[in-house]
């Protein structure tokens, strides 16, 4: 008998079968996406600031009432005046920073006081409000201290 050994074969066949049925399941498989959702979403609006009064009591220090959401704030602070300009002769102007926000009072529409709720962006907005009406109504003037 002349028989030859076909057992070699019998590997590669389901080698070859193994190979098909995976790529025809990796072919046809879609996950499904997974979604995202975060614990707690704050729906929050941007705050408005509104300057109802700024005084000056001397050339360094002041008082501002300011608007923040229906709430009225009442404050003290001090500025820092500096000469500037916008880089071309003539353009020259004093400008000033805001060095220190004191005695923050909140209080609502009817005069009740509240704790003070306010926050570092809050006061950097603040800030840029007291600067912005000095700077334009020219309320302090360098070199002169009183």
């Amino acid at each position: 008998m002349n028989t030859t050994n076909q057992s070699f074969k019998y590997p590669i066949v389901a080698m070859a079968a193994a190979v098909a049925t995976v790529g025809a399941l990796a072919v046809t498989y879609t996950p499904e996406p997974t979604t995202y959702t975060p614990a707690f979403t704050a729906n929050t609006a941007p705050s408005q600031y509104e300057l109802l009064q700024l005084r000056m009591t001397d050339n360094t220090k002041g008082q501002a009432v300011i608007r923040l959401d229906g709430f009225r704030i009442t404050t003290t602070f001090e500025v820092e005046a500096f000469e500037d300009n916008y880089g071309v002769p003539g353009s020259e102007f004093t400008a000033v920073d805001v060095t220190s926000l004191d005695d923050v009072q909140v209080f609502d529409a009817t005069g009740k006081r509240y704790n003070d709720f306010t926050d570092h962006i809050d006061h950097r907005n603040m800030n840029a409000l007291i600067k912005a009406h000095i700077e334009k109504h020219r309320l302090v003037t360098l070199g002169d201290e009183s």
